[in-house]
């Protein structure tokens, strides 16, 4: 997260070097928005979701988030204990999200943020953050 502390470093010397006149002011203000949800997004903490809570979110069954794990279609769940299993937050709001997708045939991303993925891995996400940045920068010269 360095390499996004020295980017909004530059864009707040930037702000304060060329004034409210400048066009590109507009376009910096669309990057800090879209860090600030990637941010808020690669923050969260991971947590496991039991079975109840799998189910209100997706609107599945059980026996349907069973059916779709044999064939693949359904994150796994993560082996809790003995007799307790839960599922990766992270997966399966990705799991949502890309249900989402596949309905409406968007190609560019989910609702909340058009035009910008977020993985479930943490490396995916400081690397996706990283490649945004650095075409946002890239843009602005």
């Amino acid at each position: 997260m360095a390499t996004v502390d020295r980017h909004l470093a530059f864009m707040s010397e930037y702000d304060r070097t060329q004034g409210p006149g400048d066009p590109r002011i507009h376009h910096l203000e669309k990057v800090r928005t879209m860090t600030t949800v990637i941010e808020q997004e690669t923050s969260r903490q991971e947590r496991f979701l039991r079975l109840p809570e799998v189910l209100a979110r997706t609107g599945l069954s059980r026996s349907t988030i069973y059916v779709r794990l044999d064939h693949g279609r359904f994150p796994r769940p993560v082996s809790l204990g003995r007799r307790a299993v839960g599922w990766i937050e992270a997966e399966v709001d990705e799991w949502i999200r890309e249900r989402i997708t596949e309905s409406r045939g968007d190609t560019e991303g989910t609702a909340r943020c058009p035009g910008v993925r977020i993985g479930s891995s943490a490396q995916h996400d400081d690397t996706r953050l990283r490649s945004l940045l650095s075409m946002a920068l890239i843009q602005l010269a």
